[in-house]
């Protein structure tokens, strides 16, 4: 998935104004090991969302899923590819972030092992 605009809104810790990431905030808190809730859009237009790990990309913004090809959600992401990613912590350090998007599907199983190398 790719972050369109780059940083957006997140609260860092109590007390603390959302607003967004610095490079160093933003790196330390992707780079935790999270749950990503990752929205989709259904055929009827409603709201499908699933928990998911997540390795993100520093270099570009990108953020990597890895889905089941029977995934309930993957047919929303071939016909709609706007999602959004809400990652957030729920012990302290407290923070939030939430990326809008488009998922691309860049791969299948079996056809790379590029993702077994994170």
């Amino acid at each position: 998935m790719t972050d369109q605009g780059r940083p957006r809104s997140a609260t860092l810790a109590s007390g603390v104004e959302p607003g967004p990431l610095t490079d160093a905030e933003r790196r330390e808190f992707f780079n935790r090991p999270l749950l990503a809730r990752l929205a989709t859009v259904r055929p009827d237009g409603a709201p499908y969302v699933v928990p998911l790990w997540f390795e993100w990309n520093e270099a570009d913004g990108s953020f990597w899923l890895v889905i089941r090809e029977r995934a309930r959600f993957a047919p929303n992401l071939l016909r709609e590819p706007r999602v959004c990613l809400s990652i957030a912590a729920d012990s302290p350090p407290y923070a939030r972030a939430t990326i809008m998007g488009r998922a691309v599907i860049v791969g299948r199983p079996g056809e790379s092992d590029e993702w077994m190398a994170v």
